[in-house]
């Protein structure tokens, strides 16, 4: 594990800045507190340096951080931005979406594209007035041996467990569908849909715009890891 791979992931950049900003607080109201509560003796002007110090030093490892940040480049920095980590997957396929002129989804029951990502894709047509064309690729719902599969493996994977059955696994895949069906038909003109049903089962799924596309693999004990592809 390496500095570099951690501060990769853009939650752990936060983390590690909000801790860092948040130990500099605290150093500093210490710093303050001692100047006007503690009396004079050697004992406090030495916590006293020694908070300071680490005022000082933090402040220099921050700005320098910042300063090589910005005017240097990482030559492994593709290869630390082909894999995401769990809590980054939404933000990076919000970015995605945010940019795209095109989307394809190829998943199962798409309720994650349904509630986050397709409101963001509708928003940007209205917004810009250019058009969208979005292909999605669902599980075949009418398959009630490939639904039952599906619910069998999340049921043993998924933190809500108790929710997959088959008749859940159909309800999904057609409220994503009636989903399309609406969001198509509110935007005229505006967002094309292009729905196909799968009888393929599989732990990946791809989704993205034709600029950019990530890979996501089920893992059940790590959650959604992403790969760009």
């Amino acid at each position: 594990m390496t500095i570099p791979g951690i501060l990769s992931s853009p939650s752990q950049r936060r983390t590690f800045l909000f801790l860092s900003f948040l130990v500099l607080l605290i150093c500093i109201a210490a710093i303050f507190s001692i100047s006007y509560f503690a009396p004079i003796t050697p004992v406090w002007s030495a916590m006293n340096s020694l908070f300071t110090s680490v005022v000082a030093s933090g402040v220099f490892a921050l700005v320098a951080s910042l300063y090589i940040t910005y005017f240097f480049d990482d030559p492994s920095s593709m290869a630390a931005e082909s894999t995401l980590l769990p809590q980054d997957i939404g933000q990076a396929l919000q970015d995605i979406a945010i940019n795209a002129t095109s989307y394809k989804i190829f998943v199962r029951t798409g309720r994650h594209f349904r509630a986050e990502v397709l409101p963001v894709l509708i928003q940007r047509a209205r917004k810009s007035r250019h058009p969208i064309q979005i292909e999605v690729v669902l599980l075949d719902f009418r398959d009630e041996e490939i639904c039952n599969r599906y619910s069998n493996y999340r049921s043993t994977t998924s933190f809500d467990s108790k929710l997959w059955n088959t008749s859940y696994v159909q309800q999904e895949v057609l409220a994503t569908i009636l989903a399309l069906i609406r969001a198509s038909n509110e935007n005229v003109g505006l967002v094309s849909i292009h729905l196909f049903l799968s009888k393929r089962l599989s732990i990946f799924r791809i989704e993205g715009s034709s600029d950019c596309q990530r890979r996501f693999k089920t893992d059940p004990l790590n959650g959604d890891i992403a790969s760009l592809k």
